[in-house]
C-alpha cells in the first residue's frame, strides 16, 4: 500500500468519528456536558420545555401591586414579577388607558429542575419574550399588554332634597341659584372631589304642575363633565337631585304674641311669688315652666313641686297666664320662671324671669334712679338692678339704661332729671350716667309707628359667578329684601370658584368693587346689581400687575419691572402630564416619502388648546395639527425637515396650563449608498487581496512534495466577501484547513440551520454543522474533532519523513 492511499484512508476515518459524533449530540443531549460556566455537568436534573404563568391581566385604574402570578409549571421560581413596568403610571400610581405596558420579569429552576434559552415561557397561553441574556437556569422574559378600559362604574353622591312652596312658578325653580355646583363622584377606588354639574332644566314644565294642591316630587336631572384623565365612554355622567313642591296650606292662625313679659321678683323667705305675662292671639294655652340649675334646663309646672330641701311647692295657675307661688323657701333662690303660650299656628316662649329669694331685708341701696316709663316700650339696667319703679344704684356706679320701644312703637321723648336728651336712635337708645353720688330721675315717652310707610325694598340682581350673604329677610321669589325706614343692611358679596367681580353699581350707577356694601339709613327703595366673570378670561383679556400701578402716576412704575410680550400669555401655573410620544424620536429616511410626523399626546383640555413652543418659540399653525383626544399634536414633517438634528425642547399651551418634554430629530440615518463597488473600491475593506492576510499566504513555497500544485492554483489566493462572510479561509493544498464558526453566546445563537464551507482549489467540500442551537455542545464537538484532525496530521508529516 502506497503512502498516498494510507493519508486518505487515515482523512476518511477523521471524517467518519466527525460525522458520527455529530450525530450523537443531535440525537440526545444527556451525554454533552454545559459549556465552559460549568453548570449542570453530567447533571441529571429534569428539563422542563414549557413554562405556563397566569397573571390576572392589568386594566386601566389598577397598580401593578394588584396583579397576581400564578406558576402551574412544577420546579418554577418567579424570580422578580414587578422588575420593570414601561412606559410610567399615571399621578395615582395607576395604568393608563389605551397605553401599551411593558413587563419584565425572570424564572429560575428550582433544584432538581433545568431550564435552558430554548424553554418556552407562555403568559396566559401567550409566549414571552427574551430581553436579556440568560444563564443556565435562570430566564428573563418580557411581555406587553395594551391597557384596557377600567371595568368600573361611576356613582354620584347623591344630593339632598329641595323644598319649593306651593304655587312655585316655573321660572323661579328654572332660575334657582342655590342647586349644586359641584358634586362628588366614586371612580373604581378613587373619589373625585367638586366636579361641575349643570342642571337640565329644560323640560321643567313636563315635572309637575303648579296647579295641583297635594304634594309633588321629581328628580331634577344634572350633567357631571368627567376629568380629562377619567376614561369613559362618554366624557359625562348624569345625576339627579330630589324636587318637592309643598302641598297647599290652608290659612292658619297667626302665632301667639307676647305683648308684656315677665318680671323677676325679689320675695322674702315665706312670702308668695307671682310671675304674669300678656299674650294677643286666638285659642291660647299657657304652661309656665320652671329651671332649677341654671343651665337652661326647663320643665313644666304642676300644682305641687318639691325644692332640694324636700320643702312642698304649691303652684296655682300652672296653666294661666298668671302663676303665683304661695310660699317660697331660700333653696329656690336664682330658680327662673318662664311661659310657653300655644294655638294651633305653633308656640312663642316668654323671657325668663329670676325669683330672688331673701332671709332678711335687703339693705337700702345708697342711691336710685326713679323710672317714668310711659306705654309702648321697657327699659333694662347695665351695673343696676330695677325693683318696682326704680333702679337701685350703689355709690360710684356708673349704670346704663337700655330704652327698647315695643314692635310698632319708636322712642318719642327723653328727659334725665327733667332735661331733655337728643336721641340719634329711635328703635333703641342706651343712656349712661356719670359716677352716682345723688338720686336721679329718667322719663321716657314712647310713640306708635305706621310700618307700612316705614318699610323699603331693596332689588339684588346678582350675576352668574357670584353669592351674598345679608343681615335682613330675603324673599326669593321676588329676589329682595326689605328693610325698615332708618335701618342700615349690609351685603357681602362673594365670588364663586374661578370667578372675580366684573362690576358693581348702586341704583344704576356703577361704584368701586367691594366685598362688602352698605345701605345706611334707608329712607327710600334701591337696587344692587353684581356681574362676574372667569378668572381665565381676566387674565387673557386685561392682566392687572400686582401690585396695580396708580393711575395718576404712571412714570412710578419701576423700570426693571419686565413687560409682558405679547406673543407669550402668561398661563396658569398648572403643569399637565405628557400622555404619549414623551422623549420620543424622528428619523428622515431619503429612501421614502416621509409621510408621518411625530405626535405628542397632552392632558390638557382640547378646548382651552392655545399653541406650542419648541425650543422656546411658538410654532406656526400650519407647521403642525392639533385634535382632541386629550390634546394631540402632530408635527408635520416638512417642519421636522427643518429643523436642526438632536434635541429639542416642546411646551404644549392651554389658557389653564402647560406640559413639557423632550424630542430628538435624526436626519443622518438618509439611506446613502456608502456601498462601495467590489470591483473598482481598493479602499473597502472586502475587496483587500489576500497579499498582505497572514492567514492567506500560499502556504505552499516551502513545501517540496506541493511544488506542482503552485502554478494551477496561484489564481486561487484571494478570498471572497462570501468566504469572509462565513468565516472560511482558502488554501492551495489538496490537505485543505478548515476553520468553524466562532463559539456565539447562547442568546444570539439563530435556530435556523447554517453551513460551515472550507473551500479547496482542486476540491470543494462542504461539512455541514450540527443543526441544533446548542452552542456548548456544538464547542465540545469543534474541540475534539480539531484534536483527532492534528493527531492525524502529525502521524501523515512522520509517514512522509519516512
Amino acid at each position: 500500500m502506497s503512502k498516498r492511499d494510507i493519508i486518505r484512508k487515515c482523512i476518511a476515518v477523521v471524517v467518519a468519528i466527525a460525522m458520527t459524533l455529530v450525530m450523537m449530540q443531535v440525537n440526545g443531549r444527556e451525554i454533552v456536558a454545559w459549556a465552559e460556566d460549568g453548570s449542570n455537568e453530567g447533571s441529571t436534573d429534569k428539563y422542563i420545555d414549557t413554562i405556563e404563568l397566569t397573571i390576572n391581566e392589568p386594566e386601566a385604574g389598577i397598580t401593578p401591586n394588584n396583579i397576581i402570578f400564578r406558576c402551574s409549571t412544577e420546579g418554577i421560581n418567579i424570580m422578580n414579577h414587578t422588575k420593570e413596568w414601561t412606559p410610567s403610571l399615571d399621578k395615582n400610581g395607576c395604568f393608563k388607558y389605551d397605553t401599551t405596558y411593558t413587563l419584565d420579569f425572570g424564572i429560575s429552576a428550582a433544584i432538581g429542575y433545568a431550564i435552558d434559552y430554548k424553554t418556552k415561557v407562555m403568559i396566559n397561553g401567550i409566549k414571552a419574550d427574551r430581553y436579556e441574556d440568560s444563564t443556565y437556569k435562570t430566564q428573563y422574559v418580557r411581555i406587553s399588554y395594551v391597557i384596557p378600559k377600567a371595568k368600573f362604574e361611576y356613582i354620584v353622591k347623591s344630593c339632598e332634597i329641595f323644598e319649593f312652596p306651593f304655587g312655585t312658578s316655573y321660572d323661579t325653580i328654572r332660575n334657582y341659584s342655590d342647586f349644586p355646583k359641584n358634586v362628588s363622584v366614586n371612580y373604581g377606588s378613587y373619589n373625585y372631589e367638586r366636579l361641575p354639574v349643570k342642571w337640565d332644566t329644560s323640560n321643567i314644565e313636563a315635572l309637575y304642575d303648579p296647579n295641583i294642591t297635594t304634594e309633588q316630587n321629581f328628580k331634577l336631572k344634572g350633567i357631571v363633565e368627567l376629568p380629562d384623565y377619567v376614561e369613559n365612554v362618554s366624557r359625562t355622567v348624569d345625576t339627579y337631585i330630589d324636587v318637592r313642591i309643598d302641598k297647599e296650606e290652608l290659612p292658619k292662625e297667626e302665632l301667639p304674641k307676647i305683648i308684656t313679659q315677665p318680671n323677676n321678683q325679689w320675695i322674702y323667705y315665706g312670702e308668695s311669688a307671682t310671675f304674669s305675662i300678656e299674650a294677643s292671639g286666638e285659642n291660647l294655652t299657657y304652661q309656665w315652666q320652671v329651671n332649677k340649675n341654671g343651665v337652661n334646663d326647663f320643665e313644666n309646672c304642676t300644682g305641687s313641686d318639691k325644692d332640694y330641701e324636700g320643702n312642698d311647692i304649691i303652684y296655682t295657675g300652672a296653666n294661666e297666664n298668671t302663676l303665683t307661688i304661695s310660699s317660697v323657701y331660700y333653696a329656690m333662690n336664682d330658680w327662673k320662671y318662664r311661659c310657653v303660650v300655644t294655638n294651633s299656628a305653633g308656640s312663642v316662649e316668654s323671657d325668663s324671669a329670676t325669683l330672688r329669694v331673701e332671709y332678711y331685708t335687703p339693705p337700702t341701696p345708697e342711691y336710685g334712679i326713679e323710672l317714668d316709663i310711659g306705654t309702648g316700650g321697657t327699659v333694662k339696667a347695665e351695673y343696676a338692678y330695677i325693683y318696682d319703679d326704680y333702679a337701685y344704684v350703689y355709690m360710684g356706679n356708673e349704670p346704663t339704661l337700655s330704652i327698647i320701644p315695643d314692635k310698632g312703637y319708636e322712642i318719642d321723648s327723653l328727659y334725665v332729671d327733667e332735661k331733655p336728651v337728643e336721641i340719634d336712635n329711635r328703635k333703641q337708645f342706651n343712656y349712661t350716667f356719670e359716677p352716682i353720688y345723688e338720686n336721679h330721675k329718667l322719663k321716657v315717652t314712647f310713640r306708635k309707628t305706621d310700618n307700612t310707610q316705614s318699610i323699603y325694598k331693596i332689588k339684588l340682581d346678582i350675576g352668574r359667578g357670584g353669592t351674598l350673604t345679608i343681615n335682613t329677610n330675603y324673599d326669593p321669589k321676588t329676589k329682595t329684601t326689605t328693610v325698615l325706614a332708618g335701618d342700615d343692611v349690609t351685603f357681602k358679596l362673594y365670588p364663586s370658584d374661578g370667578y372675580i367681580m366684573e362690576s358693581l353699581s348702586i341704583d344704576g350707577e356703577p361704584v368701586a368693587l367691594t366685598d362688602v356694601y352698605t345701605f345706611t339709613n334707608v329712607q327710600t327703595d334701591h337696587t344692587l346689581k353684581a356681574t362676574y366673570k372667569k378668572i381665565s378670561e381676566e387674565s387673557e383679556t386685561k392682566p392687572t400687575p400686582t401690585p396695580a400701578p396708580t393711575p395718576t402716576e404712571p412714570d412710578n412704575e419701576p423700570e426693571t419691572k419686565p413687560t409682558p410680550k405679547p406673543t407669550e400669555p402668561e398661563t396658569e401655573a398648572k403643569v399637565y402630564d405628557i400622555l404619549d410620544g414623551a422623549d420620543s424620536k424622528w428619523t428622515y429616511n431619503a429612501s421614502s416619502d416621509n409621510e408621518e410626523g411625530l405626535s405628542i399626546r397632552g392632558a390638557g383640555s382640547y378646548a382651552n388648546f392655545k399653541n406650542i413652543k419648541v425650543d422656546g418659540k411658538i410654532v406656526d399653525k400650519s407647521n403642525y395639527t392639533v385634535r382632541e383626544g386629550s390634546t394631540i399634536i402632530t408635527l408635520k414633517p416638512d417642519y421636522l425637515e427643518s429643523i436642526s438634528d438632536g434635541n429639542h425642547s416642546f411646551e404644549m399651551i392651554w389658557t389653564d396650563g402647560h406640559a413639557t418634554t423632550e424630542f430628538t430629530v435624526d436626519k443622518s440615518n438618509d439611506n446613502k449608498d456608502d456601498s462601495k463597488d467590489n470591483n473598482n473600491n481598493t479602499d473597502d475593506s472586502n475587496n483587500d487581496s489576500n497579499t498582505g492576510d497572514s492567514n492567506n499566504k500560499d502556504n505552499n513555497t516551502a513545501d517540496s512534495n506541493n511544488k506542482d500544485n503552485n502554478a494551477e492554483d496561484s489564481g486561487n489566493n484571494k478570498v471572497t466577501a462570501a468566504d469572509k462572510t462565513s468565516n472560511n479561509q482558502t488554501d492551495n493544498t489538496e490537505n485543505s484547513t478548515i476553520t468553524q464558526d466562532p463559539v456565539i453566546k447562547p442568546d444570539k445563537v439563530s435556530t435556523d440551520n447554517k453551513n460551515v464551507k472550507s473551500t479547496d482549489s482542486n476540491k470543494n467540500s462542504t461539512i455541514i454543522a450540527p443543526q441544533t442551537s446548542d452552542t456548548r455542545n456544538t464547542s465540545a464537538v469543534i474541540y475534539l474533532t480539531l484534536l483527532i484532525t492534528s493527531f492525524v496530521t502529525a502521524l501523515i508529516a512522520r509517514f512522509k519523513k519516512n
